[in-house]
């Protein structure tokens, strides 16, 4: 991405943001196409676990949200970010397929829906904007995707073989190593 566009690379910045260009901060996406409207990642929240840990889920989920917001809002102060999107890459049998959708703060007042799994380590919520669910185990957040209106759809051929391919281009030998 940052290549392609003359993108910022933030990558490592430890923020909301892989890269940064004119006034908009990116998050870098690719997964799967499946149905269409999958739960991928968007922030982890281990260093902060001991404040929420002990929480009923309801507060849990308020206090993740904040979070979450916080750290948006403190990339976008740092980077004199204006905005905030997702650029989404998804594959599917023979395509591959762009999409971009705004990176929303968790509208905490909107917080419905709060379901808690049979085994208490996921918590399924909406906001009124997407949905999300949040692994306690993990202090993962995750945000669903609908990806049914590409900006752009390419045709590509799958290798069966990437790795030989690479290698062929750049005359390099492959050699199978011996399992014991």
């Amino acid at each position: 991405f940052c290549e392609a566009f003359g993108a910022d690379n933030l990558g490592r910045a430890d923020c909301s943001a892989d890269a940064f260009l004119d006034g908009i901060g990116v998050g870098i996406k690719t997964f799967l196409h499946l149905n269409g409207k999958t739960l991928q990642k968007v922030a982890e929240f281990n260093k902060d676990s001991d404040s929420y840990r002990d929480k009923s889920p309801k507060d849990l989920i308020y206090a993740v949200s904040g979070l979450r917001n916080k750290r948006i809002q403190l990339t976008k102060r740092t980077y004199q970010i204006h905005e905030m999107i997702y650029h989404c890459v998804t594959r599917k049998e023979g395509k591959i397929l762009v999409y971009e959708t705004p990176m929303d703060l968790i509208n905490i007042s909107g917080i419905k829906n709060i379901k808690v799994s049979n085994n208490g380590n996921t918590i399924t919520f909406e906001d009124g904007l997407n949905e999300y669910s949040f692994n306690v185990t993990k202090s993962t957040l995750y945000k669903r995707f609908y990806t049914d209106s590409p900006l752009l759809e390419i045709d590509v051929e799958i290798l069966e073989n990437p790795y030989k391919a690479l290698a062929n281009l750049f005359n390099f030998e492959t050699t199978q190593l011996a399992t014991p």
